[in-house]
């Protein structure tokens, strides 16, 4: 294992950690509902939502960020197929926590935030997640001549 792909895996390890760390904090604090049971069937939740939204946006960062390019692969704006998803998938999760897509996100279990506070702050926590795991990419791949 090189040390740029393990400082990279740390780096973006650390990072997702922190932002989920922080949206199960912020969920949890807006769930009014009874704690779930141990062995009790899945009942959706201001938690489970808030999880299962940001650990697809992490999905979709972890895909955006790692994609190399060139010299290694097609370049992502020519990969317009890869490129399109990630936009859509983007766009898709930032639609599900506006609530913008109410009948898809009762067919996923994802429950409606409770306050445009949260919305806001989620998608600010996505973004920032974004944000961090792409300079932290970029500086180790100069920082490393990768």
């Amino acid at each position: 294992l090189s040390p740029y792909v393990f400082c990279s895996v740390l780096c973006q390890f650390g990072t997702h950690l922190v932002v989920l760390v922080q949206a199960c904090r912020w969920g949890i604090a807006h769930d009014l509902g009874a704690p779930p049971e141990a062995d009790g069937d899945f009942e959706p939740s201001v938690v489970n939502t808030v999880v299962w939204l940001v650990s697809t946006a992490m999905l979709i960062t972890t895909f955006a960020v790692n994609y190399k390019g060139k010299p290694y692969m097609e370049a992502l704006a020519s990969n317009k197929g890869l490129l399109y998803s990630i936009g859509a998938s983007a766009l898709l999760i930032a639609a599900l926590t506006l609530g913008a897509l109410t009948e898809l996100a009762e067919y996923l279990g994802l429950v409606p935030l409770p306050s445009p506070e949260l919305r806001s702050d989620l998608l600010a926590l996505m973004a920032a997640d974004f944000c961090v795991s792409y300079a932290a990419e970029k500086l180790l791949s100069k920082l490393f001549r990768y």
